[in-house]
């Protein structure tokens, strides 16, 4: 079973963006039903963010509308939500300092 999670950082924009809840429940969703339907391989498929700050961790991106992302990590069996926000939140999340990530 995979679990979920999220960061500080995570929990303060779900708050922020008003808009974006249910997006990211539904899209989270959609990644738990990947995973039960593959539990090996699912995340291969999805774009994974290529910054090698990141190290051992598998940083992925998903849409959740054509400007909004969901930034999250899928490490063991846990699957972490990161960040979310408008398109530069990727950009943003690349250069948190490795504590903070």
């Amino acid at each position: 079973m995979l679990t979920v999670l999220w960061t500080p950082r995570f929990e303060a924009r779900i708050k922020r963006f008003t808009g974006l809840q249910d997006l990211a429940a539904k899209k989270t969703v959609e990644l738990l039903r990947k995973h039960l339907s593959a539990p090996k391989t699912w995340h291969f498929e999805l774009e994974k963010m290529k910054d090698d700050s990141f190290g051992e961790h598998h940083v992925f991106k998903i849409a959740l509308t054509a400007g909004d992302r969901l930034i999250f990590i899928v490490q063991n069996n846990k699957l972490v939500l990161c960040d979310l926000g408008k398109h530069e939140v990727m950009q943003e999340y690349a250069t948190l300092n490795k504590s903070l990530r």
